[in-house]
């Protein structure tokens, strides 16, 4: 191969090189959406809700629809949700909140909702992380309370303070 040949395809490699840059670039994703009313019933004997975010605040890339972020694109991202649950009772000795992707599931805040619950019988769980995602996988956020009599507690949500929130944007 001639040196001439050479050089056309390195610089050739470096061009591709740049233009997938840009295209990971031009996919700017990020979302912010909430639950704005509460959820009532939602878990405590055991049920896992999938947490309600009927409200965007943004939506870069429009990948956020019906409580689930879709991936467009390959890549890294991050994602953050705080649920807090109210109406818990002594008897819910369990319970946690995941972010439940297509590829994993990550599991934050683990606790007993009896021992950590605040004076208004509500706890706030929070989950954050980086999750490894394809074109078309989705995430979501479930939340589980269990051995209450029933599914009597409920998932926080109101039009201006962001009590119930889940967002994301892409690392790379």
């Amino acid at each position: 191969m001639s040196d001439q040949l050479v050089g056309f395809i390195r610089n050739m490699e470096r061009r591709l090189a740049h233009l997938e840059r840009l295209e990971l670039h031009n996919h700017r994703i990020a979302f912010l959406a909430y639950n704005s009313a509460y959820d009532t019933d939602a878990t405590g004997a055991g049920t896992t809700a999938t947490a309600d975010f009927d409200t965007e605040v943004y939506d870069l890339g429009g990948n956020f629809a019906a409580d689930t972020f879709t991936a467009t694109v390959p890549g890294k991202h991050h994602f953050s949700s705080t649920v807090r649950v109210d109406d818990l009772d002594a008897k819910m000795t369990r319970g946690y909140i995941e972010l439940v992707t297509s590829n994993r599931t990550y599991r934050g805040t683990y606790c007993s909702p009896a021992a950590c619950q605040s004076v208004g019988h509500s706890f706030t769980f929070q989950v954050d992380a980086d999750a490894d995602m394809d074109a078309a996988d989705t995430a979501i956020i479930q939340i589980m309370i269990d051995n209450g009599d029933a599914d009597s507690a409920d998932i926080a949500g109101d039009a201006t303070t962001l009590f119930t929130y889940f967002s994301g944007f892409l690392i790379t």
